[in-house]
Formats: structure tokens, C-alpha cells, sequence
């Protein structure tokens, strides 16, 4: 059964023509494979070679994983002695060395927080010793635990001589860059600035080709994003011009983001899964090409209607148009339908529909509460659930 809305196409076309200061633009990636079940909760990215360096977020001995660039092929498992695996966030590298963030701080009540500092030669092999470099934030004065520290972080880059960890901030959904030196030792890392990201951040990426920043991370309510910065230099880490995209990824927990010689982003998304709705996010590995910054300018040169993107089997489609409290949805599938159903966060069935009760037509949203909430279609052999966000206001 193939359910089509034939206003998505005028909707689609008039979205792309609406001021990016009203709506945040959408970014297209495409899966590249699924993650082995060692890496369930990827958390950094990092080239090495022709390859990449990832690793796990929390629960693992201190040991990385090589993949190949495009596919979860090849893994190669490397110990790094000398360390401990308390809660590993991002990885970052430089000509000489790799860079390990062992900084995840949650409750902002951590005051261990370090980096270990690995020689990128002594990857080849299948362990390697960490050098380690301590610091803390020169604004904590208060080590109390809270679920809204802004003193959590997820992501490092190297820029110059100098090491940058971003925060994560629970309480404000921004971030500030802190700096310190690449060299072993104990510092106080200074406060470089801040942005109001208006998210969570867990990955960062500086692109020395081109002098961007890119940030990836998710909103509070776990829609994910990347943020690009422009113009970053060591003395001016976010004062640069900004833009926001959210990513097309399906259900998916983006954590880590880096950058390959071509200038292609490369993100993966952490396992999670949750029985009602029934939803399975697997480790996966995105990519996206950047080559959308220079052909948006071209865009505005034609106002011709965008063509209806083909969709493939199981493919689940949402548009809510901006001010309205209507979501359009376009469905593939070759599999019987028996029925559409919304759930909350927390598994509940909020409404059903079955089959033959449903129209042609958009849901009205008007009468459901602000949340997240779950589409899904239930099928005779299954279900094809997607997340959208009735917002507080129309």
C-alpha cells in the first residue's frame, strides 16, 4: 500500500522558499553500515589513515576500535595502556598524536577529568601508551551534582597548539570552548567563549582546509543537529558567522562527527531500543556531503518546484509546514497496512486508526499535548515508527 499526500509536493517547495531565520534546513545522510555489537554505544571518530578510530562511551575496558572508512569492516581492536575507560567522549588528532577525552561528566561533580595522549605511530600495532593530560574549568567553583550542569562535556578538537573541549550544558543548551595546552601536565582550561546553540553538544570537528567548525548533537527533545561555525582561528574559536542544520538520519543518537580528506562529514549514532513503540536504533555509521553550502546560493537563482525525492521500500516520510498544526506523511511499502497508530515517549498508544478508517489527508495535531511522539504503522509482519514534535505553539 502506497499512501501519498499530493499537497507534500507544494508544501516541500514552499518550506524551501521560507526565510532560514523561521526554519532550521534539513540535511540528507546516508547510512553507510551498521556498527558490530562490540561498539554499541560509539562515542568519537577520528581518521587514522584510510580508516577510522571510534570508541565506547562508558562501560568499556580503555581500548579503541579501527573500522574502514565506509563500512564497519576490517575491525581492529587496540588497548591503550596507562589509561582508564571512566567515561570516554570524543577523540581528536594532529600530525603526531591522538587525542582520547576522558571527560564525560554527567552530574558536573567530576574533578578527574583528563585527556590521554597517544602517538599516532604506535596505533599499528595492538596496544599503545597513553600519556596524560589533567585539567578543570576555570569557572567551576561548585562540584555539586546536578542533572542540569552545564560542566558536562562530549566533544575535543585540536586547533594550533591547543587542545578545545566543548560542553555539553544541560541547564542553558548551549556550549563554551575551553582551551588548554596538547602537552601532558595539569591545567586550568580557559574560557574561550560560548554559543547558544540551543541543543545538547556531544561531537566536534575543526576543518583546517577550510577554517569550520562543525558541532554535532541533539535537541532536548533528541532531534539531532550539526552547527557550523566559520572563520575559527586559535584566538577566535566561535565568534564566527553560525548556522544550524537538523539531520535526516531516522531514529538515531548522533555522538560522534569528523571529517575525511574529501571534505565529507561523517557521523555515528549509539544502539538504543525501546519495546513500545517497538523501535531498534542499531550503532551506525552516516555520512553527508558539505557540497550543499555553495549550491544553496545557486538555488536562490531559480524558484523552480523541487521534484518529490523517490522513496524506497519501508521509507517513512514527516512534514509538519511551518505555523500549521497539520503533519503530512508519505509512506512506501509493498506490505499490508492494518492500521496507524501515535504513541508518547513513554510507550503509550495515544490514538489508532485502522485501515479502514484511514483518508487521504494530513493528522491533526491540534488536540495532542506539546511531546515527541511516535507515527507508526502496523503492519501484519511488523511496524514503521517515526518521532515528531508537536510543538508548544503553531
Amino acid at each position: 500500500m502506497r499512501l501519498v499526500k499530493n499537497i507534500f509536493k507544494t508544501l516541500l517547495g514552499l518550506l524551501l522558499l521560507l526565510s532560514s531565520s523561521s526554519l532550521m534546513a534539513q540535511i540528507q545522510a546516508e547510512v553507510l553500515d551498521t556498527l558490530p555489537a562490540i561498539i554499541w554505544e560509539t562515542s568519537g571518530l577520528a581518521p587514522l589513515g584510510e580508516q577510522w578510530i571510534t570508541h565506547n562511551d562508558s562501560g568499556d575496558s580503555p581500548q579503541l576500535y579501527v573500522i574502514d572508512k565506509t563500512s564497519a569492516d576490517n575491525l581492529r581492536i587496540i588497548s591503550i595502556e596507562n589509561a582508564s575507560h571512566r567515561d570516554w567522549e570524543d577523540v581528536a588528532v594532529d600530525d603526531t598524536y591522538l587525542y582520547i577525552g576522558d571527560f564525560g561528566n554527567n552530574l558536573g561533580d567530576r574533578q578527574d577529568l583528563r585527556i590521554y595522549r597517544v602517538l599516532l605511530s604506535d596505533l599499528a600495532g595492538s596496544t599503545a601508551s597513553a600519556e596524560v593530560i589533567e585539567f578543570s574549568f576555570e569557572d567551576q567553583t561548585d562540584f555539586t551534582s546536578s542533572a542540569e550542569t552545564n560542566f558536562d562535556a562530549e566533544a575535543l578538537v585540536v586547533i594550533g597548539d591547543s587542545l578545545y573541549v566543548f560542553t555539553k550544558e544541560r541547564g542553558q543548551l548551549g556550549t563554551t570552548a575551553y582551551r588548554l595546552p596538547k602537552e601532558p601536565g595539569s591545567y586550568v582550561a580557559s574560557n574561550e567563549g560560548s554559543y547558544a546553540v540551543n541543543g545538547l553538544v556531544t561531537a566536534a570537528q575543526f576543518d583546517a582546509t577550510t577554517d569550520r567548525l562543525w558541532l554535532s548533537g541533539y535537541s532536548s527533545i533528541l532531534i539531532p543537529f550539526v552547527a557550523l561555525v566559520e572563520d575559527v582561528s586559535q584566538g577566535s574559536v566561535l565568534s564566527g558567522a553560525k548556522q544550524k542544520f537538523s539531520i535526516d538520519t531516522g531514529i538515531a543518537q548522533i555522538e560522534a562527527l569528523s571529517i575525511d580528506a574529501e571534505g565529507m562529514i561523517y557521523l555515528s549514532s549509539e544502539q538504543f531500543s525501546r519495546t513500545s513503540p517497538p523501535i531498534e536504533s542499531l550503532s551506525r555509521l552516516f555520512r553527508f556531503s558539505t557540497d550543499f553550502l555553495t549550491e544553496e546560493e545557486e538555488e536562490e537563482e531559480e524558484e523552480e518546484m523541487p521534484e518529490e525525492p523517490p522513496l524506497e521500500e519501508g521509507d517513512l516520510v514527516l512534514f509538519r509546514p511551518q505555523g500549521e498544526a497539520l503533519l503530512y506523511y508519505r509512506l512506501e511499502t509493498s506490505r499490508p497496512v492494518i492500521g496507524r497508530a501515535l504513541y508518547d515517549t513513554s510507550g503509550r498508544q495515544v490514538e489508532f486508526t485502522p485501515l479502514e478508517r484511514l483518508q487521504e489527508g494530513p493528522i491533526d495535531l491540534s488536540a495532542l499535548p506539546p511531546a515527541v511522539y511516535y507515527l507508526s504503522f502496523i503492519l501484519t509482519d511488523g511496524q514503521l515508527t517515526k518521532a515528531f514534535l508537536r510543538p508548544g505553539r503553531f
